[in-house]
């Protein structure tokens, strides 16, 4: 935590904002995962954009260990609570592209979120974050985990809502790079991604990670779904199912049950 702010600081001072850490708790040691550090980047980095010039950004975290039973904590369901409070802000709706980026990191390192935040009458605000999640020793998410890979949250939003009616847990992420450090951490059942994405596109996606799963079941969607066709019949993609864009729900549901051998997923949804 101390790194990321420090790596924060020019661009506070170039907005004449205080950004001030006092920590507690090591969010990224206890939560241990690259991808929450590069939300929580993002989310502060939004909040200094959007602070009033000569303000201050307090970032306070705090820590409390939690059992998962009434039993008492063992080793595989001991939980973490992280409480994150950001003081000097402008308040950010949970509709804000960052809090967005940081909500998809906290699900991705097995853990949920709850978000408030509020502005006095000056405007300035408090963004609340409260992080609960198993320990880094802990099991991994359970095995029907789709992975979504999309810079666009109105597909995120789309294909989260269809997997979910299926019974599937999501993990959503903004690109090739961040879908390669999911996987670091997850054992997911599929991955469904797009082809233009920024830092890295579907195409190299798919191929980097067949290289190390080749058995992993990998949906491709795009609007050029007639030529991703022929790049898998030339080889040059191996993704095992593709999908128009846009698509339905039941398409979604079709392309799952193919991919998954699992003719059960979409019946009665």
């Amino acid at each position: 935590m101390n790194a990321l702010i420090a790596d924060l600081q020019s661009a506070a001072w170039d907005r004449d904002v205080k950004l001030v850490l006092d920590a507690s708790t090591e969010l990224v040691a206890r939560f241990d995962a690259n991808l929450l550090q590069r939300g929580m980047s993002s989310l502060l980095a939004e909040l200094i954009r959007t602070a009033p010039r000569d303000g201050t950004i307090t970032v306070v975290t705090a820590f409390e260990a939690r059992a998962a039973s009434d039993d008492g904590p063992s080793e595989d369901d001991a939980l973490d609570q992280v409480t994150i409070e950001i003081i000097g802000a402008s308040p950010l709706g949970a509709e804000n592209p960052a809090v967005q980026q940081f909500l998809n990191a906290v699900s991705c390192c097995l853990g949920t979120a709850s978000l408030e935040s509020a502005a006095d009458s000056q405007g300035a605000g408090t963004f609340t974050a409260r992080l609960v999640g198993r320990r880094a020793t802990a099991p991994g998410i359970a095995q029907r985990t789709a992975v979504v890979v999309d810079d666009d949250v109105d597909m995120q939003d789309f294909l989260g809502a269809v997997l979910r009616r299926l019974g599937f847990t999501v993990v959503a992420v903004n690109d090739g790079f961040d879908a390669l450090i999911v996987l670091e951490r997850v054992s997911p059942a599929v991955i469904l991604t797009d082809v233009m994405m920024p830092n890295m596109n579907g195409i190299d996606l798919v191929n980097r990670i067949k290289q190390v799963r080749a058995d992993l079941p990998i949906i491709v969607f795009s609007g050029y779904h007639e030529t991703l066709g022929q790049k898998v019949k030339d080889r040059a993609l191996c993704a095992d199912y593709i999908l128009p864009k846009p698509m339905s729900s039941k398409e979604v549901a079709t392309a799952l049950a193919t991919v998954l051998k699992d003719p059960t997923i979409g019946q009665g949804n």
